[in-house]
């Protein structure tokens, strides 16, 4: 049987990657209301290590792993690595 790509064994536990390793996530839309409570839940859950967000203009999210990455949702022609 293949390996799962996270590892949930009960409720609360942390999530971890295949490598036993604690996750990182991608938050497309971090600023809406779905997008904030997830980041907040992100930044509280101590098995994520990092959590990078796309929005349209800068924010301010007092929270160390949180990486905000500004993109013209609108031009992805401009995105770049």
């Amino acid at each position: 049987m293949a390996k799962d790509r996270f590892d949930i064994k009960e409720k609360n536990s942390p999530l971890l990657d295949a490598d036993g390793k604690p996750i990182k996530a991608l938050v497309i839309s971090a600023t809406g209301a779905v997008g904030k409570d997830l980041v907040q839940q992100l930044i509280e859950d101590s098995s994520v290590e990092r959590v990078d967000i796309f929005v349209r203009r800068e924010v301010k999210i007092p929270a160390a792993k949180v990486v905000a990455h500004v993109v013209d949702f609108d031009h992805p022609e401009t995105w770049s690595d």
